[in-house]
């Protein structure tokens, strides 16, 4: 069995070069990676659909599937510590081409986020500078950040985790002052406007609860290889990443419930923004907030550029697509040909404004997902070949609990919108196909798939 010692050569790893992170810096990534703005749009799209109520009962249940989603995977990624991560897991549980769709669908999804958030962005900005002409405005967002990363300064870590933090204090000075301007008969009427949804409803909230907050779990498993302490990681800065993700939020988020009726709230492009400029007028404050709005920008498509490359480059590699996607720079070691490929990808959605319609789908992505991380677990438990067994505490029946909680939320988001469902199963299950039967037919699939389906990272460094 070849080690990770023995075949260096195809070890994206040392590849790329990147600087080890601390736990701080990749949790930061992770409550990093959506926008502020979009971030609100999913509590005040939730909250109009079946009342504030609910969506909070929903948001509880959503939040235990993640942490339960975290158990089976710190046991998974122990086992199994490579950089293709779910790619990694699925061809040890005998479901490799099922687990590469998942890996290279990160792609178009995380560019649909950029979609919603161009969207929100361009009205925000539209709103400052009413005569600039709205086309602009993706370039101005996306432009400076791309350059950046073209010219191998990438943004790092470090300094992602100190925009992060910046946006953590801008959050509580606004907590804060939306929550000394609650009002309990506006809360109230948030609060329930529609009867119980039942199960499949339920099921249903928490599955767009989830599309956001598995933000906070994925993008750090993909750079789960960078880490300097791999258990602190794993164990502290995953859980902080949900906690960042909470307060950098949630809490806002649902404090403006009682400031403003949610038909109100949907004519702001960013409610805490549009809160600070009814409220105070544009002040010094104002100006604060527009940061804020700033900042999140820059820290998502970082993350944008950062790991997506990284997925794009390694698929390449693979021989799944075509070499040339899998170059590097030489200064900075970035993958300039996939950041291209990125950016091109995000503008062409910018001025698609169809909101439903990538809430859901990116909602059939994230509940679907946990299923597959449900059944590498099962697989993976199955398997006597890993040098560390799968031997998480209670791991199969909540394995088996979470594989059905998906199926309920994957079900429940199908009956309310059920061309986005269909359109993601429809495109896993072409990539499944294409990896399966094409990708060995190649000359370069075939000798790189031959070696990454042999290839284990050994568990023993952990």
């Amino acid at each position: 069995m070849a080690t990770i010692d023995e075949a260096p050569a195809h070890d994206d790893i040392e590849l790329i070069g990147e600087k080890k992170l601390t736990w701080f810096d990749v949790s930061t990534i992770g409550s990093g990676e959506f926008l502020a703005m979009l971030t609100w749009g999913f509590i005040v799209y939730i909250a109009s659909i079946y009342g504030l109520m609910w969506g909070l009962i929903g948001f509880g249940i959503a939040a235990v599937i993640v942490l339960v989603a975290w158990w089976l995977y710190r046991e998974i990624v122990t086992a199994v510590p490579e950089a293709g991560w779910i790619q990694s897991w699925s061809r040890e549980a005998g479901l490799f081409s099922l687990g590469t769709s998942y890996f290279i669908l990160f792609v178009p999804v995380y560019a649909a986020f950029m979609w919603l958030e161009f969207a929100v962005a361009t009205a925000f900005l539209q709103g400052v500078a009413p005569g600039v002409d709205k086309h602009i405005w993706p370039l101005v967002l996306i432009g400076p950040l791309a350059i950046v990363n073209l010219a191998g300064f990438q943004i790092t870590a470090k300094l992602q985790a100190t925009l992060v933090s910046i946006m953590l204090v801008l959050n509580v000075l606004l907590g804060i002052l939306i929550w000394t301007h609650f009002n309990s008969s506006v809360w109230s009427e948030n609060w329930a406007q529609v009867s119980a949804p039942g199960v499949i409803g339920v099921a249903t909230i928490a599955g767009l609860w989830i599309a956001l907050m598995a933000g906070a779990l994925e993008a750090q498993a993909i750079l789960v290889d960078d880490w300097d302490n791999f258990k602190r990681s794993r164990d502290v800065g995953m859980p902080l990443g949900l906690i960042q993700l909470f307060f950098l939020e949630f809490v806002v988020g649902i404090g403006i419930m009682g400031v403003f009726p949610i038909g109100e709230l949907f004519e702001f492009a960013v409610p805490p923004v549009s809160f600070v400029e009814v409220t105070y007028g544009k002040n010094l404050l104002y100006v604060l907030a527009f940061i804020f709005v700033i900042i999140g920008n820059a820290t998502t498509f970082n993350v944008y550029f950062m790991t997506m490359g990284k997925t794009i480059a390694t698929y390449a590699h693979q021989g799944a697509i075509p070499r040339v996607f899998g170059r590097y720079s030489t200064r900075g070691a970035v993958p300039w040909v996939a950041i291209l490929f990125l950016i091109a990808l995000a503008l062409a959605g910018a001025y698609w404004t169809g909101y439903e319609f990538i809430v859901h789908l990116v909602s059939a992505w994230a509940v679907t997902l946990y299923a597959v991380v449900a059944l590498c677990f099962l697989g993976m438990r199955r398997n006597k070949q890993l040098e560390r067994p799968v031997v998480a505490r209670f791991g199969t029946a909540l394995a088996i609990a979470l594989l059905v909680a998906s199926i309920l939320m994957a079900y429940g988001v199908l009956k309310e919108y059920p061309a986005p469902s269909y359109v993601w199963f429809g495109v896993v299950a072409l990539v499944a196909f294409y990896d399966y039967f094409i990708v060995p037919r190649t000359a370069r699939g075939k000798r790189y798939r031959a070696s990454v389906l042999q290839r284990r990272t050994s568990a023993a460094r952990l």
